[in-house]
């Protein structure tokens, strides 16, 4: 079976004959904006690289890579911060009901390729999550902090 090649206009079109919500442009230098970046690792998103990635080819989550790196470049460039979550799990530790992936020391925990630029920039925050909720993902166990509500604190937003 082919896949049909991802067009986000025929995905806006579809949205919004079912959604009840209004579409419009959205200015990100206009009011303080961040980007957040949810689990785009090797684990979910290239191809053969562990037990929830896709198989082979797959047009969504090239898009979806594709317009990511494109949207962070974006908002860096305009000085807007990045969040990135980072699905990374203790290798044995199961996470019920799916099968193991994103443990640490595979590989599958880490940025895809063409994201692997991230770290190394001003105004990118990384965490890794151990869990489904990145809010919950994104407690310190030692000092109760939560990182995303830090971030938003901290005004990077």
């Amino acid at each position: 079976m082919t896949e049909t090649p991802y067009d986000d206009q025929v995905a806006l079109a579809a949205a919004a004959a079912r959604l009840p919500v209004a579409f419009e442009t959205y200015d990100i230098a206009a009011q303080p904006t961040g980007l957040v970046i949810v689990d785009e690792v090797n684990g979910f998103a290239t191809v053969g690289a562990g037990n929830l990635a896709p198989q082979s080819y797959n047009a969504q989550a090239h898009t979806m890579v594709a317009e990511t790196d494109r949207l962070a470049r974006r908002f860096l460039g305009q000085s807007s911060p990045v969040f990135a979550f980072l699905d990374c799990h203790e290798p044995g530790k199961p996470e019920p009901p799916y099968p193991p992936h994103c443990e640490i020391g595979t590989g599958e925990e880490e940025l895809v390729p063409a994201l692997q630029w991230l770290p190394d920039r001003d105004g990118v925050k990384l965490i890794r999550k151990d869990c489904i909720n990145g809010f919950v993902g994104a407690i310190d166990p030692e000092t109760g902090v939560n990182a995303v509500a830090e971030w938003v604190k901290d005004g990077a937003l």
